[in-house]
């Protein structure tokens, strides 16, 4: 029988397996979260680019082919058919969206939002940033006693109305649009506004009347009289509710960040 002798085995000791997986560990927490966010952030920018463009098209194919868009309600249309009686149809925005979309109108009037919302004011159309830092429910402005009004699409889309009463009765018109939030993942969190990678820079449309112009003008993103710079997407920072405003047949971002990922195809 022969021995090999001067030759050993090396092998890691406990203490270095330890510190290996230690390293890997501290890796592993600092690349997977932004790795997740990154996921997240992409679907949240696709889903809301698919439910604005639905929403965009409904609206223009109503147009069209109806001659109704979501400024025109309290309008009564009688349609008569051979031998039967005539049938009133009641054109809202409501009766719009539920009839020419795959959508379901929720029976509840509140949703899980965090962080500072929109609110839109009544007489002059102005938006602005809501004075806390969390509003909870569909219906921002507590002094309204209307509610609000969700849909949801079979995706999971919400499309939420702050005031119920306004898209049931009233409509949306360019002097008096509605404010409506795109949450792409419904009830499921963050449930938060998008923002641009600089705060600062996250503006929303102004409209007003100019001083002794009769005529209504969209003004570029503002917050406050200042008027907000170029807005870049985070991918971290790609939250879950995207504020639109809607007119007519027609629907544009409510904040620049909206617009920017709406524009980012990458």
């Amino acid at each position: 029988m022969f021995k090999n002798i001067g030759q050993t085995r090396s092998a890691f000791t406990m203490a270095e397996i330890l510190i290996a997986m230690s390293i890997i560990g501290v890796i592993a927490a600092l690349t997977i979260p932004q790795i997740l966010g990154n996921t997240s952030g992409r679907s949240h920018k696709i889903m809301l680019q698919k439910a604005y463009a639905t929403l965009s098209q409904t609206l223009r194919i109503a147009q069209t082919k109806l001659d109704y868009n979501m400024s025109d309600v309290d309008r009564i249309i009688n349609k008569t058919g051979t031998g039967a009686p005539a049938v009133e149809l009641q054109l809202s925005v409501e009766n719009l969206l539920t009839k020419t979309m795959d959508i379901t109108k929720l029976d509840k009037t509140s949703h899980p939002f965090a962080g500072k919302l929109l609110t839109i004011s009544d007489s002059d159309a102005k938006l602005s940033r809501a004075s806390t830092e969390t509003a909870t429910g569909a219906a921002i402005d507590a002094s309204k006693d209307y509610g609000g009004a969700i849909f949801e699409t079979r995706e999971g889309v919400y499309y939420i109305f702050p005031d119920k009463k306004k898209i049931a009765e009233e409509g949306c018109t360019k002097d008096s649009p509605c404010l409506a939030y795109i949450d792409v993942n419904g009830i499921e969190p963050p449930n938060m506004l998008i923002t641009c990678a600089n705060d600062s820079n996250t503006g929303y449309w102004k409209y007003w009347k100019e001083s002794g112009d009769d005529d209504t003008k969209w003004h570029d993103y503002y917050s406050g009289t200042t008027k907000k710079g170029a807005c870049t997407i985070d991918a971290m920072r790609i939250n879950d509710v995207f504020p639109v405003l809607i007119y007519g047949a027609t629907v544009i971002p409510a904040l620049n960040a909206v617009d920017a990922a709406l524009a980012d195809h990458s």
